[in-house]
């Protein structure tokens, strides 16, 4: 397309689609996610018609964003990224962020009860063997298409 580089476009659809993550996170805010999360952050004090505004707004932001990307040629979504490397991704993180919130970690917030490290650190056992778990279950799935 005329005027805009690839490398261009290429940098365009990643951003937009991270503009689109962020407005998954709004709509989190709205309630429109809540039954997907144990741990729901928002107490919703927005009264409906504030919260059906700001849907409406998501849906104009991402209506503009799709007639730019289509206008300028922009590769949306993004390329797309196979499931199987994005969970394994995740599972990675998921053991780094056990790691971080190590018992010897925590000490740093403060002294730990015998009781509470050994409890805690069954909790993280328990954790990375379901991680283990997962991953194998991973390595077993049938190809797509097979």
């Amino acid at each position: 397309m005329n005027g805009v580089e690839t490398s261009v476009r290429r940098a365009l659809a990643a951003h937009f689609v991270y503009l689109d993550e962020l407005l998954a996170k709004t709509q989190a805010a709205c309630g429109v996610a809540r039954t997907s999360r144990l741990f729901y952050r928002y107490e919703l004090d927005v009264p409906q018609a504030g919260l059906a505004a700001v849907l409406e707004g998501v849906a104009r932001f991402r209506r503009q964003l799709d007639t730019f990307g289509s206008r300028w040629g922009l590769d949306l979504p993004a390329e797309k990224v196979l499931s199987s490397h994005a969970l394994a991704v995740d599972l990675q993180f998921l053991d780094i962020a056990l790691e971080e919130m190590s018992p010897s970690s925590l000490s740093g917030y403060g002294p730990l009860g015998d009781d509470f490290v050994l409890d805690y650190e069954l909790l993280q056992q328990a954790l990375r063997a379901e991680i283990g778990t997962i991953t194998e279950a991973l390595a077993q799935r049938p190809r797509a298409g097979t």
